[in-house]
């Protein structure tokens, strides 16, 4: 992209790159690469006090609607998430259709289902320029003020198979090392793995808001906590027991770093993330990529990556090509390095009151 915005033919061959690890793997395993997997978490946990309570004691349940599970033979190798699979009960929703509903709960503390990528070709496939929603509803055990935080973290899984058919999902932790009978799993660089989960979790990106007319989102969540009460409307926030209030957090996987930071105007623009006049977002977005810098982007060192960022806030500059290209090019980079890397990952969000 050395001094001109990036054209269609040069996002067609990143994409053809990334694609190349894929198809390769497609063609040994006859399965999808990557697969998004929501896994939502009720946190044991309540910090106030600094008491551990039982799940019975928590103050809510969450609760997802709809079609359970899909593909359950790919989320079941080797028992991973059996325990999680619970038997939902079929109700009607408000226009008569039977949907599954499925709770947490004493004997149920974590709700585990498959929610798809909304965007290429394929239905199971996430690649940079994928996005979605996870849609689920919070209902109080009790009428007041809910002081509720989601956090979301994204975990990324190695597939074993014996011919066509994935015998083990081996999920990439700090504790895994290169050692012969990890290679007979095909596990050869540890350590590359481990960077590639560093890259994932920082590329995927969740918000409170989007506008599907404009394609544009709003509400960086960034670090931070996803906190329950912006999504009550009234001023005192109370809710009311057992009723079911609804919660969407929006994610995407950018395809161009540049989309974070630059309006439509820019001629180096892609697909612009915010509105032009949200500085606020605009502002977390630099926020967010300084603060994790070397997570973000791959062969650049943090001083490097401060002074691009630097310089791509300031159009006028005379670095400001050289420097939108230099975080191009790591941030391409970290994409491919998690398509080399990682087969599957699973969104993870975990709930806790405090």
């Amino acid at each position: 992209m050395p001094g001109r915005k990036r054209t269609d033919e040069s996002t067609k061959n990143r994409r053809r790159a990334l694609s190349k690890t894929i198809i390769l793997l497609l063609l040994a395993f006859l399965v999808f690469i990557f697969a998004t997997i929501a896994w939502f978490v009720m946190s044991r946990s309540n910090t106030a006090g600094g008491m551990s309570v039982k799940a019975a004691d928590l103050p809510f349940e969450l609760e997802v609607r709809g079609t359970y599970i899909e593909n359950a033979d790919i989320m079941t190798v080797n028992s991973l998430f059996t325990d999680e699979f619970k038997n939902g009960i079929q109700q009607t929703d408000g226009e008569g259709t039977l949907i599954n509903i499925f709770r947490t709960g004493a004997n149920n503390e974590k709700i585990v289902w498959r929610k798809n990528s909304q965007s290429g070709s394929d239905p199971l496939g996430l690649s940079p320029g994928s996005s979605g929603e996870l849609a689920f509803w919070v209902i109080p055990n009790q009428t007041g003020v809910l002081n509720l935080h989601f956090d979301m973290n994204i975990r990324g899984y190695h597939a074993v198979y014996e011919g066509d058919t994935m015998t083990e999902l081996i999920e990439i932790t700090d504790s895994l090392v290169d050692s012969s009978a990890n290679a007979a799993k095909g596990i050869i660089s540890a350590d590359a793995k481990k960077e590639a989960l560093k890259y994932i979790n920082s590329h995927i990106l969740f918000f409170r808001s989007y506008d599907s007319t404009t394609g544009l989102y709003s509400d960086f969540c960034g670090m931070d906590s996803i906190d329950f009460n912006d999504y009550i409307s009234g001023n005192d926030k109370t809710v009311i027991k057992d009723q079911a209030y609804p919660v969407t957090i929006y994610w995407i996987w950018v395809n161009d770093i540049g989309d974070m930071f630059l309006q439509s105007t820019s001629q180096y623009a892609s697909s612009p993330l915010f509105d032009d006049s949200d500085d606020d977002d605009r502002e977390a977005s630099f926020d967010y990529l300084e603060e994790l810098k070397s997570n973000v982007f791959a062969g650049m060192t943090e001083s490097a990556i401060t002074n691009a960022l630097t310089d791509v806030q300031d159009s006028s500059s005379v670095t400001f090509r050289d420097s939108l290209t230099a975080l191009t090019n790591g941030y391409d980079n970290a994409d491919l390095d998690i398509g080399n890397n990682i087969n599957y990952i699973l969104i993870e969000m975990t709930a806790e009151a405090v």
